[in-house]
Parts: structure tokens; C-alpha cells; sequence
């Protein structure tokens, strides 16, 4: 026998879930990776700091030499004659026996014109400058050549033994291209620009100008008609 509910039952709300919450051990784990995080940040940060300094410094540096800085052009006097040098047509300037003169040049083409003053003969250069690192020597004459002298052990007394004379300056490398070419680093056109103190392991040049003609002869011979 089937008896019904007179009186229904209260309805009965349901429970909340309780909030989940992560263990104690995930939460401490978590705050010491956040601690290590935070360390290692403040350690890298002066790093960075410093990196970026010198990487905004050197792009100015190589900003400046690319987009600001001249190029040069080195022209020598031969140690026979006087010759005079005009540029892009200006005014000529008179260069006496063994003086050189360095022409600081715009971004472009430029044309040189060195005439000896003696035989009126003249040769003309086109070079054309795109960066500030362009630095190149311009002959006078189409008789004039280079050479290139090793002067480290000649001149600085750190690299030979006390007492003893100083060993000749050594034949490097010539120059007889008749047309404008690059000055290599640490080579200098004159004795008295040379530095008077180097570091060591370094080592330094010296470019002369000699007649092309006597290229030809021994190392010795040659460093004798250059004065050694």
C-alpha cells in the first residue's frame, strides 16, 4: 500500500564547492623560483646596462666614421722636386721637397691634380669617398713608388737587448701602382708622426717615397737611397 506525503519536503540547497587550493609545497616551490628569478635578473641587469652602453657607443663611433667623417687623401712630395696640388679645382698649394699634405674630402668624386714645379708635368686622380674610413695616398708623379718599412725593432729599444745597435728598418712592402692606394693601418708618411711609445706586440710602419726605378735593387740598396 502506497502512502503519499501530505506535506512535501523543505527543499535543501546545495553545498558549495569548497575552493581549491594549491599545496603548501607547490606554493613554496613557486616562491623560491620567483626569488631565483629575481636574483638572477639583478645580477644580469648591469650586465645588459653596460652591453647596451657600449653597443650605443660604438654605433656612434661607426656612425660617425660611416656618415661624418671625411675621407683623406695623402699626397707626398718627391725628395727631388717641389710640385703643387689642387683639388676639385681650388686654389693650388705648393709642396716643398719630402712634404705631404692630407686633403680631407666630402662624401662624393673628387678629381686631384698634382703638377711638378719644375717640369710643369702633372698627373690627375679621380677618387670617389664613400665612407669616412676612406684613406688612401695619391702619387705625385708617375715616377714615384713606395715602400713600406718595418720600424718597431729601429726604433723602439723595448724590443732589442740593452746596449746593443739598433737593427736596420726591414723592406715590408712596395708601392708601385701609379694610382691612388690605401695607407694601411699603423703605417705613418713621417718620422715625427710616428708614436713615441707602443704596446707590446705591436708594431709600426713607415711609408717613403722612392723613384720607381729604383725598386729594383736589393733590400740593402734599397734602404741605402732612402738614407739608412
Amino acid at each position: 500500500m502506497l502512502i503519499e506525503m501530505s506535506t512535501p519536503l523543505p527543499a535543501v540547497d546545495p553545498m558549495p564547492p569548497a575552493p581549491v587550493t594549491a599545496p603548501k609545497k607547490d606554493r613554496t616551490v613557486l616562491i623560491v623560483l620567483v626569488a631565483v628569478f629575481g636574483m638572477l635578473l639583478m645580477s644580469v641587469a648591469p650586465v645588459l646596462i653596460v652591453f647596451s652602453l657600449y653597443a650605443l657607443i660604438g654605433g656612434g663611433v661607426l656612425g660617425f666614421a660611416v656618415f661624418i667623417k671625411p675621407g683623406t687623401v695623402h699626397v707626398v712630395c718627391p725628395v727631388e722636386s717641389t710640385v703643387q696640388v689642387k683639388l676639385d679645382g681650388s686654389s693650388p698649394m705648393s709642396l716643398d721637397p719630402g712634404e705631404h699634405v692630407k686633403l680631407d674630402l666630402d662624401r662624393g668624386e673628387h678629381v686631384i691634380v698634382v703638377s711638378d714645379g719644375a717640369s710643369g708635368r702633372s698627373v690627375t686622380h679621380k677618387v670617389e669617398v664613400k665612407t669616412g674610413f676612406f684613406d688612401q695616398v695619391a702619387p705625385a708623379s708617375d715616377d714615384q713608388c713606395f715602400v713600406t718599412l718595418d720600424m718597431t725593432d729601429f726604433s723602439y729599444p723595448l724590443y732589442r737587448a740593452k746596449g746593443t745597435e739598433p737593427p736596420m728598418p726591414v723592406l715590408f712592402d712596395t708601392h708601385d701602382e701609379r694610382l691612388p692606394f690605401d695607407l694601411p693601418s699603423s703605417t705613418y708618411l713621417d718620422m715625427d708622426e710616428m708614436p713615441e711609445n707602443i704596446e707590446s706586440g705591436s708594431s709600426v710602419y713607415l711609408m717613403l717615397d722612392i723613384p720607381c726605378g729604383r725598386l729594383s735593387g736589393t733590400d740593402a740598396e734599397i734602404l741605402t737611397n732612402l738614407g739608412f
